[in-house]
C-alpha cells in the first residue's frame, strides 16, 4: 500500500495510517522519515516508481492538502497513470482534492479522532483491492487462484 498525504495534519495522520496498515498485516510504503514502511527516495520519479509497484493507495487529505502539488501529483498518477484503487481518508470540514471527489472510496475523520478509523480504513482498502482484480481465464473445473497483497507481513 502506498500512503500519500497532504495538508497541515497530513504527516501525523499518514504516520498513523502506516502503523495501522502494519498492524493489520499490510506493508505500507510511505515517503515520510521515521514512519513504518518508510521509503528513501531522492526524487519524485522514484516515488512514482514505488507507487507503481503497490496494489492500492491511501490518500490522506488533511486541512490545506489542496495546496500540496506533491500530493496532487501522487494521487493523479495513482488514479489515471497506474489506475490503482484509491481510498481517501478525508478530514471533516475540509474541501477534498478534486481528484478525490468521485470514483474513490472515502473515509472521513475528525481532527483529533482519526485513530478510531483504522478498522474502517483497512476494510475499505481490502474491499477496493478485491474489486479491482482483473478477470483472468481459468479452465472450467479449475479453482481460481487467490491474490495475495504485495509485501504481506
Amino acid at each position: 500500500m502506498f500512503v500519500a498525504y497532504g495538508g497541515t495534519q497530513g504527516p501525523a495522520v499518514a504516520r498513523f495510517v502506516a502503523e495501522c496498515l502494519w498492524k493489520h498485516g499490510v506493508r505500507p510504503r510511505i515517503a515520510l522519515q521515521g514512519a513504518k514502511g518508510e521509503i528513501r527516495c531522492d526524487s519524485q520519479e522514484e516515488i512514482f516508481e514505488e507507487l507503481g509497484r503497490c496494489h492500492a493507495v491511501v490518500a490522506v487529505n488533511a486541512k490545506y492538502a489542496r495546496r500540496s502539488l506533491k500530493f496532487r501529483d501522487e494521487v493523479e498518477r495513482a488514479r489515471y497513470g497506474f489506475k490503482k484503487p484509491v481510498v481517501a481518508l478525508i478530514q471533516n470540514g475540509t474541501r477534498p482534492l478534486h481528484l478525490l471527489s468521485v470514483g474513490v472510496t472515502r473515509v472521513e475523520f475528525d481532527q483529533k479522532k482519526y485513530r478510531k478509523k483504522c478498522n474502517e480504513l483497512v476494510s475499505a482498502l481490502r474491499k477496493d483491492i478485491a474489486y479491482s482484480r482483473p478477470a483472468s481465464y481459468v479452465p472450467i473445473g479449475k479453482r481460481l487462484p487467490r491474490r495475495g497483497l504485495y509485501g504481506r507481513v
